[in-house]
């Protein structure tokens, strides 16, 4: 580890970030990806998606879009984790994910941005 940096009056010490326990939070720190439009996403509107290891770690990756729930379980982690646009229109959906979009738990930043970019989404809920 550096050693601390003396300056007259002040001390700094320099630390890796550590996402998960930095004190805003993994949430506030990490970037999330937001397409230019909602018309881009061209993600199924049925049937069932697997999605990859790269976005869903979890035991379950199977997801019904029929179900709300199983649909509300993918969407959340594609918007989250995404770290690609293209990620985003191949699973999301833009009828489905305007009318998902309240109900869908996200970390607030990740709704801002989303929000701040497609206000349509916000005032859906209006």
């Amino acid at each position: 580890m550096p050693q601390p940096v003396e300056v007259p009056g002040v001390t700094c010490e320099f630390r890796s970030v550590d996402r998960l326990h930095h004190p805003a939070g993994r949430h506030q720190i990490r970037p999330y990806t937001v397409p230019e439009t909602l018309e881009e996403l061209a993600g199924p509107a049925a049937g069932v998606v697997v999605l990859p290891t790269v976005l869903d770690w979890t035991p379950k990756r199977v997801y019904d879009l029929s179900d709300d729930v199983d649909l509300r379980m993918l969407y959340e982690p594609v918007i989250r984790e995404a770290m690609h646009v293209e990620e985003l229109r191949t699973f999301l959906d833009p009828v489905l994910l305007s009318a998902v979009w309240q109900r869908l738990w996200l970390p607030p930043r990740a709704r801002l941005m989303w929000e701040g970019r497609f206000p349509q989404l916000a005032r859906r809920a209006a």
